[in-house]
């Protein structure tokens, strides 16, 4: 599998997107050369306060240079550090692909399309409670939703493995099909070491509906790509299943009823393989 696409569209499809702290720009040219399909530079949680100028000119800098990737910006509640992180993101052009608003709520995202250029991806980050209750409107502001699952829990004082947080991330991906959306971004493994345990929480989003994750270390970044698109097995299914049902869209494969619902499933894993024409 490729890296997936490399234009605006990348915020829109990407299945790894590799957060980066904007303090670190040593960081950020390994960041881009990780093979993540985004690279999300961070003015938020991984910068400390008295960091904040320095990570917003050292992202600036990165953009002017030629680095095209998101970034995350702050979401302060007086919406100072918000202000002045769009100020300066507003005048980046195409390099700017994406920018993800954590903690998102209808009204400031509202306000974070009249700042930006018609033309930047808007990617909202579910953490709350409330933003959980205001999903449709959330999804009427965005182009895609992300779910921040650890501070949703911690909103909810519940564990991150509750089934009320899946209830939450299920309604990320139905409310994103209502709303015509990409399918949205599952939030982070914590075990940066642990290779099965990325692999393990990326198969599961894809299996719920989700398209992509975010990812805090790179190793995570080749894990995702592959857990996250169709494998060979599912792609072979998906062309015997079209060529089985060819002029008749029903049919019988391996002893399976093959039907509209099981070729637009086939269609879906094409779309989603690399070179494949559905």
């Amino acid at each position: 599998m490729s890296a997936g696409p490399r234009g605006p569209e990348a915020a829109l499809s990407a299945r790894s997107l590799l957060f980066v702290p904007g303090c670190r720009p040593d960081r950020i040219d390994k960041a881009l050369l990780s093979g993540a399909d985004l690279t999300v530079i961070d003015l938020e949680d991984a910068v400390h306060p008295s960091a904040k100028v320095e990570a917003r000119r050292a992202t600036r800098a990165a953009l002017d240079g030629g680095a095209a990737a998101a970034v995350r910006i702050n979401n302060d509640v007086s919406g100072e550090l918000f202000a002045a992180d769009v100020a300066e993101l507003a005048t980046v052009g195409d390099r700017l692909l994406a920018v993800v608003l954590p903690l998102a709520m209808p009204a400031r995202l509202r306000r974070l399309r009249e700042l930006l250029p018609t033309s930047t991806v808007v990617i909202a980050l579910v953490e709350t409670a409330h933003g959980l209750a205001a999903l449709s409107k959330i999804v009427a502001a965005s182009d895609r939703l992300a779910f921040g699952h650890l501070d949703f829990a911690a909103d909810l004082r519940c564990v991150p493995g509750a089934e009320l947080v899946g209830h939450a991330r299920a309604q990320l991906v139905l409310h994103s099909r209502l709303g015509e959306l990409p399918a949205p971004i599952d939030g982070v493994t914590t075990d940066v070491r642990n290779a099965s345990a990325t692999e393990r929480d990326a198969r599961m989003a894809a299996q719920e509906g989700l398209g992509g994750k975010l990812c805090i270390h790179p190793a995570q970044v080749p894990v995702v790509n592959q857990a996250m698109s169709p494998s060979a097995e599912e792609v072979a299914w998906a062309r015997a299943a079209l060529a089985a049902a060819s002029g008749t869209g029903l049919a019988v494969l391996d002893g399976q009823m093959v039907d509209a619902p099981v070729l637009e499933r086939a269609r879906w894993i094409l779309r989603r393989s690399d070179g494949a024409d559905a």
